[in-house]
Order: C-alpha cells, then sequence, then structure tokens
C-alpha cells in the first residue's frame, strides 16, 4: 500500500544521528546503517528520511560524480523556501519525493528516489535529477566584532549550570550558546537564527558539519524571551560527537530546516569546549 504523508520530524527532542557523510563510514553497496536507538525513536517515514540523508552522499548517482564526498542532501519535502512543505511518499521499502542537495556551487532543488533495507535502516540506492537552482535565506551578517570562546561555571544556591558560548564579550552578540547541569550528561544547544515558520511545539531538522564529520539532529522550537521569536533548541548527550567536533574543527557549518544555512568560527575553541564538556559529563 502506498502511503502519501507530509514530512515532519518526529517529536524527538535529542536526536543526534551519529553518521560519517563521507568516508569510510558507507560499504560499497549501502549507506551506513541507523542507530538502533534513533530508528526505535522515530515514525517509520522519518527513520527512513535520516537513512536516505545519511546513505546519499556515498550512493547518489548524479550529474558530477567526483563530488559526491561534499554534497549533502536534505530530504523533508522541501520546495522553495518559505513555501509550504511538499510531501514525501513511503511506499514499502522506497522513498520519493523532493528535496535539496548542497555543494560546493550551491544549493539544487532535487527529485529523488532512495531503496532501503525492509526495516528503512539502510539505504540500498539513491538516484536524483536536479529540477532547478533553491534559494536558499542566509543568516544576517554578524557585526564587524570579535568574538570569543568563553565557558563559565555558575553554582549558586538554586541554579547549577555551565554555559559555553561565543560571542561578544559582556554582551548579548552571540552565535553560538549551549548550557548543561553540570554532571548531568545532557546538553542543550541554542542555535541563535530560525526559520519563520518554527513554532510553539514544532520541531526542525539540523545539519551540523565541522571538518569533514557531518550529524542530522532535530530541535524543537523554544520561546526566546529577547526577539519573542521559536528558535531552534537540541539536547545531545554530553559524549556526542559534536563537542569533540567543536574543539578541533575551524568552522562550524549550520544548516536549518534547509532555509538558513550560516558558519561559526571555532578558532580558538577547543579550551573552552574541552571545559565545558568535561563539566557537563557524569
Amino acid at each position: 500500500m502506498m502511503t502519501s504523508c507530509t514530512s515532519k520530524p518526529s517529536r524527538v527532542a535529542a536526536v543526534g544521528v551519529a553518521l560519517l557523510m563521507a568516508g569510510g563510514g558507507a560499504r560499497a553497496a549501502e549507506g551506513p546503517r541507523l542507530p538502533l536507538a534513533l530508528a526505535s525513536s522515530a515514525n517509520p517515514l522519518q527513520r527512513a528520511a535520516w537513512t536516505c540523508e545519511g546513505g546519499a552522499p556515498a550512493l547518489a548517482a548524479g550529474p558530477n560524480p567526483s563530488s559526491s564526498a561534499r554534497r549533502r542532501f536534505f530530504l523533508s519535502g522541501a520546495g522553495a523556501a518559505g513555501a509550504a512543505e511538499a510531501p514525501l511518499v513511503l511506499a514499502g521499502a522506497g522513498l520519493s519525493g523532493m528535496g535539496r542537495m548542497a555543494e560546493d556551487t550551491g544549493w539544487s532543488l532535487i527529485r529523488f528516489k532512495c531503496l532501503l533495507s525492509p526495516d528503512l535502516r539502510t539505504a540500498r540506492a539513491f538516484l536524483f535529477t536536479v529540477v532547478g537552482k533553491a534559494p536558499v535565506a542566509d543568516a544576517p551578517e554578524a557585526r564587524a566584532v570579535d568574538k570569543t570562546w568563553a565557558s563559565t561555571l555558575r553554582w549558586d544556591v538554586d541554579v547549577h549550570q555551565a554555559t559555553l558560548t561565543h560571542g561578544v564579550p559582556e554582551t548579548d552578540d552571540r552565535d553560538f550558546r549551549a548550557d548543561c547541569t553540570p554532571r548531568s550528561g545532557r546538553v542543550s544547544v541554542h542555535l541563535t537564527h530560525t526559520p519563520a515558520w518554527l513554532k510553539k511545539d514544532g520541531y526542525v531538522l539540523i545539519g551540523l558539519q565541522a571538518g569533514n564529520r557531518s550529524g542530522l539532529y532535530v530541535a524543537r522550537g523554544v520561546l526566546n524571551d529577547e526577539s519573542g521569536a521559536y528558535m531552534p533548541e537540541l539536547s545531545i548527550g554530553a559524549e556526542d560527537p559534536l563537542l569533540g567536533d567543536l574543539a578541533a574543527g575551524k568552522v562550524l557549518a549550520i544548516n536549518v530546516g534547509r532555509d538558513l544555512a550560516y558558519n561559526v568560527d571555532l578558532a580558538g575553541a577547543a579550551p573552552s569546549v574541552r571545559t565545558f564538556a568535561a563539566a557537563c559529563r557524569r
């Protein structure tokens, strides 16, 4: 039976897909296998989308195969920026529909077909055609001032909190913030740019890349009292590879819901990130 569903991330406030988008993570004929814990927490449509997104860079057959290692795919039925979500179709072990592809030359709107294993945890084939250029709304340019990385530990009577920030000291001008309760084993990452359509209790797929490692996450919309907008917030484990990537990388590339793309400079991040990560671990 063929079902057509509007792609919508499942209600998972804390998900990190530890998939290497290029290199040794994929076998010759298959993409990397979706972790069982993540697959169990997602509905079939979302499970299929995550699996195909993880396997697509290695499996994609397109106009320029040599660039496949640098491609990223977002298969959430996206049309033009700001348009209503188009449906994805999951029929048995096949997923098809519209999505976006990011590569060195920019963003493209694509139509794709993905063949999966019966349990929807492994992508076995991925074909796509480019429909046209996909407009992407870049985040506002940062002010011409130097931002620095800092890690702080607040240990008051009522508040125990460690914070990691990248911004202008003693101001609210930040482009990255993460918090945790010390020794909790959990970290909340607060993104500083948001698509206009994200609302209360809404969810958005986040792509994060530092160096040659990429991760897919699901963030929920949390009200920001200062701006009055719902900003993406994702919850990860303190052992998540993202923290190590922040310490080792040069630039953190962030894609929010395929409609926003921006970078965070990681120069000088390592000492603060390591201090913060150590405070958050159990």
